[in-house]
């Protein structure tokens, strides 16, 4: 409670999900939003491929934590790679990859 020129009131406050990926009640899902890129996940078979082409490992990619807001519906998991794909006026698209982490 609080005083303000002798009056007392409550301070009222939004109740924020305890998960930063969960939505409050109408809330914008981010991922839909026109400047978020397009995100995917990478199959098993994919995701070997581009470690053997770019002969890497998993800990050699980018990273990206599990609670992004423009990855929570895809419901991914520690491990996982996902390709965001931006469009480019240059490039057309291009791809980027980041590996799924806790967090």
């Amino acid at each position: 409670m609080r005083k303000s020129g002798g009056r007392e009131f409550e301070a009222k406050r939004k109740s924020r999900p305890a998960h930063p990926a969960q939505k409050m009640k109408g809330e914008f899902p981010v991922a839909k939003h026109i400047l978020v890129p397009k995100h995917r996940r990478l199959g098993d078979r994919d995701k070997k491929n581009l470690l053997e082409k770019l002969r890497i490992s998993e800990n050699d990619i980018p990273k990206i934590k599990v609670s992004d807001p423009a990855i929570a519906d895809l419901k991914l998991k520690p491990g996982d790679i996902v390709q965001v794909t931006r469009k480019s006026p240059t490039a057309g698209e291009s791809f980027y990859y980041r590996c799924v982490i806790n967090g």
